[in-house]
């Protein structure tokens, strides 16, 4: 078997909140290889990202991964950050499906077994409310209710910058009334989503120590590694980040820094598993816990728990899935879950496939877009809806 890649086709999900990016691969023998990179607001740009790099991949054999990845990074020379890494992540992944299907065997068994069987899941997207300390406090109940031990969520509206003490104090009440409204024992993760700046940052950090928070993630924005270091190593808690991160380096800069931090690749934005898969192994060497980002479709989920298969140092993944409209539970195989804990697919390939044919009934949503800083996102209607 050659695995030589013959063609490809692509389609676009029109989840209310935000678009799904998915691709699939066919061999000259007919395996069927699937990837997404779902991309806030640029799934069309990353389509024709694809389209634009399909002579590094069509007519080269899938099983040459190692070969394909960097000549679509460097082949090109200009660098088009997170929509070309998420173009070469739904190559690479699709890629790794159809040499693990060729195997008959799963992603994880390849690269030397699993660690695992099953991870600890937080729940995300439950809070999709206006911001009223009650409505949250019911929200996360029914999140716990359902079998999450942990909650994520940002309680801090519009924000951008600095924050005034009327909303801070909002937020925080809304912090305080979920934690006095769930099972003690449950783990609570506040997002920021790169709204702060460093001194509010550290403002707030000093407040959530109150609520023994499991970690306050992106308070300040991404591309400012100086500041994320600066909050993790004066704040009293941990401080999450990694998602918008587009390369390794990035990575091994936060942690030459601080270790007061928790990792968080998307597998998406660094390009595919492998980068992936080597910010797990920089967690394990420095003993840094790793939560992966998966706040996109039912593939990205896929990817995560291959990634929580083979490292010790994820210590719980993130979950949207279950606060999604309920047609995106006919978009792929199922994910066995149960009481927040999620089982390790050991199926062939990446451990599920789409349903294909059932993409089309939802096509692409032009208002599916996740605005972070406009009143009233927390309910994600996606923009202008």
């Amino acid at each position: 078997m050659n695995g030589k890649i013959s063609g490809y086709e692509t389609a676009i999900v029109g989840n209310p909140w935000k678009n799904w990016f998915f691709l699939r691969l066919e061999t000259e023998e007919g395996v069927m290889g699937y990837g997404e990179a779902s991309l806030n607001g640029f799934p069309l740009t990353v389509e024709t990202a694809v389209r634009e790099l399909q002579g590094y991949f069509i007519g080269k054999s899938a099983f040459d991964i190692n070969k394909i990845l960097p000549d679509m990074l460097s082949g090109v020379y200009s660098d088009g950050g997170q929509i070309h890494r998420g173009a070469m992540a739904a190559v690479e992944s699709a890629c790794w499906d159809i040499i693990a299907k060729s195997n008959d065997r799963p992603l994880w068994d390849l690269w030397g077994g699993r660690v695992r069987d099953k991870i600890r899941l937080y729940a995300n997207g439950w809070y999709q409310e206006e911001r009223i300390p009650e409505a949250w406090a019911i929200r996360a109940v029914s999140a716990t209710d359902m079998g999450y031990t942990a909650l994520k969520f940002d309680p801090f509206g519009e924000a951008k910058g600095a924050m005034g003490a009327k909303e801070r104090d909002l937020s925080l009440d809304i912090i305080r009334a979920v934690k006095n409204a769930v099972p003690p024992e449950t783990d609570l993760m506040i997002e920021g989503h790169c709204r702060f700046d460093v001194p509010t940052a550290l403002q707030l950090a000093r407040s959530l120590a109150e609520f023994d928070v499991l970690w306050f993630e992106e308070p300040v924005n991404h591309r400012n590694v100086r500041g994320l270091i600066e909050v993790a190593q004066r704040a009293p808690v941990r401080i999450a980040t990694g998602e918008n991160f587009i390369t390794f380096g990035q990575f091994y800069e936060l942690c030459s820094g601080s270790l007061n931090i928790v990792l968080q690749p998307d597998v998406a934005n660094l390009g595919g598993l492998k980068a992936g898969r080597q910010v797990c192994e920089l967690g394990e060497a420095l003993d840094i816990p790793v939560a992966p980002h998966d706040a996109q479709g039912p593939l990205s989920k896929a990817l995560c728990l291959q990634m929580a298969a083979i490292s010790p140092a994820v210590m719980i993944q993130e979950d949207f899935e279950e606060f999604n409209a309920e047609w995106t539970r006919s978009l792929a195989t199922a994910i066995e879950k149960k009481d927040g804990i999620a089982t390790i697919p050991d199926a062939p390939g990446i451990g599920r496939s789409l349903k294909w044919d059932n993409l089309a009934e939802h096509p692409f949503n032009p208002g599916a877009t996740l605005t972070l800083f406009e009143a009233g996102w927390e309910q994600r209607t996606g923009k202008g809806s």
